[in-house]
Parts: structure tokens; C-alpha cells; sequence
């Protein structure tokens, strides 16, 4: 049973990694005495305006049924930068909401990565998402790295990375990116701490 425990222990630590998920995790198993904790740098409150934000600006793409319809978009915000991809046939209205989103509370900057043309095809996202899984199991796999601190987010073979972290692990997480099959480009969106 304490096996059983800490295997499921170890798969949820191994998943809440592999998410991108940035809030504190704390996982015990009793029995066992054993405890996990993933680490971001980010305080509680960061994380959550941090997801507010993201939830906020895509409440606000919502808004226009003709948008949503011409628009395929992702948002992603870490220390209160917000990163936009995507692509949009509406330049003017994909304009107005960056300004908008650009007006939401806690927001320092605003990055649009957005593509003005042809929404992407469902096989180019499956084949995105493929890349973002194969990044953070590359990190998850990496000795003495904390995969944790990143968010990794893969549009059209573009790799975004995104967190608060060491140089040194900006530096591997970079490597390890542009090392992976598929990738076009690495776009490194950090916060250092050193």
C-alpha cells in the first residue's frame, strides 16, 4: 500500500511538472512520511494574478462572436507579462484587445506573437502541443534542473520560454528546446534572478 502511495505521489508531482502548472505544489503521503514540493519563484499572489490574467484577456477575446470566429488564441502570463499567440484574420480587432488586456490589473507588458493570417490547421496544433510535451519531458528529465519554473508554450514550431529563473537555467532550458525534432525557433520570455 505505502509503494502504491508513493508511486501515485510520483506520478502527480511528475504531471503537475509536465503541465506547465506554476503554483506551488505540496503533495504528503502520511504513511509514508514522504513529501514533494515543486518550487516557482513566483509568490502565491503572482501566480494567481498571473491566472486571472490569463483568464481575464481570454474572457475578454470572448466578448465578439465574428472575432472568436476569425481568431485562434492562446494567452499565457508569468510575473505579469502576458504573451499572446495565435493567429487572427481581425488585425484592427486583435489591436483593440491587446490594448485592452494591456489595461488589466497587474499586467506589466503585453507581447503579441499573434500571426496575421489563416487560422493554424488542427494537425499544426497536435503537432505543437507534440513539441511543448517533448520540452518539458526533456526538463523534467534533466539532472539538478527545475523544470517547474518554466512555461512552455509551442506555436507553429516557435518555442516560447517563460519564467523566473537562474541564467544558467535559461541557458538549458534554451538547449534544450532548440534540440528537440520540430522546433523552428526558441523565444526565451525570462525574468532572471542572477
Amino acid at each position: 500500500m505505502v509503494k502504491l502511495r508513493l508511486r501515485l505521489l510520483t506520478l502527480l508531482a511528475g504531471a503537475a511538472a509536465l503541465s506547465g502548472c506554476a503554483a506551488p505544489v505540496l503533495m504528503g503521503a502520511a504513511a509514508a512520511g514522504t513529501v514533494v514540493i515543486a518550487q516557482d519563484e513566483r509568490s502565491t499572489a503572482t501566480i494567481t494574478a498571473d491566472e486571472s490574467i490569463e483568464s481575464q484577456a481570454a474572457a475578454l477575446a470572448q466578448r465578439d462572436a465574428q472575432f472568436v470566429e476569425a481568431s485562434h488564441l492562446n494567452f499565457t502570463s508569468v510575473n505579469g507579462v502576458l504573451l499572446i499567440t495565435g493567429e487572427s484574420l481581425q488585425a484592427d480587432a486583435l489591436a483593440r484587445l491587446q490594448a485592452e488586456v494591456g489595461r488589466l490589473e497587474k499586467v506589466r507588458e503585453v507581447r503579441n506573437e499573434v500571426l496575421a493570417g489563416p487560422l493554424s490547421s488542427m494537425n499544426s496544433r497536435s503537432q505543437d502541443s507534440w513539441i511543448t510535451t517533448k520540452v518539458k519531458s526533456r526538463m523534467v528529465a534533466e539532472r539538478n534542473f527545475r523544470a517547474n519554473r518554466f512555461k512552455v508554450v509551442t506555436e507553429r514550431q516557435t518555442v516560447y520560454l517563460m519564467g523566473v529563473v537562474t541564467r544558467h537555467e535559461g541557458f538549458v532550458a534554451g538547449v534544450i528546446a532548440r534540440d528537440i525534432e520540430g522546433v523552428k525557433r526558441v523565444v526565451k520570455m525570462l525574468e532572471y534572478l542572477d
